[in-house]
């Protein structure tokens, strides 16, 4: 029969022996978990610095007046370089203390938004001061954006 002879009650009777603990396949693979964790918020991170560079070299190179090529990338410089060092001591507080989801997305969602407050400080404070430094062109960005 199905149960080989037995009751039913017999056949689905677990043997606390024999069983595997509900978290054993979380326990055994955490060590690769956490490295493939690592790799995709690094990866990530430079994945969408470098698209975000690309979508703003393509507007610097659609933009023909030089101070709106320069707060373009001011925009984007100052966001990358403040999303990276706000990105980076939210990994260093989070690898350091115990904190629950909903504090770890709302810190997330703040340095998100500290990096784009940040650009686009800049990129109005160069406008606001006459902009009387051409940062595309001295430092070639003009030439590599075409």
């Amino acid at each position: 029969g199905v149960f080989l002879g037995k009751t039913s009650k017999e056949a689905i009777r677990i043997s606390r022996f024999k069983t595997v603990p509900v978290t054993y396949n979380i326990s055994a693979h955490a060590s690769r978990l956490n490295q493939l964790s690592r790799l995709g918020s690094q990866g990530g991170g430079i994945i969408l610095a470098g698209i975000n560079g690309k979508i703003a070299c393509n507007d610097i190179a659609a933009t023909e007046d030089k101070g709106k090529k320069n707060e373009i990338f001011l925009d984007y410089a100052v966001s990358t370089f403040t999303g990276s060092v706000a990105s980076a001591a939210f990994g260093i507080f989070m690898a350091t203390t115990p904190v629950g989801w909903t504090v770890a997305l709302t810190l997330g969602a703040a340095t998100a938004l500290s990096a784009i407050v940040a650009g686009k400080g800049a990129a109005y404070a160069y406008d606001k001061t006459g902009a009387k430094i051409d940062l595309v062109s001295g430092l070639g960005i003009d030439n590599i954006c075409n």
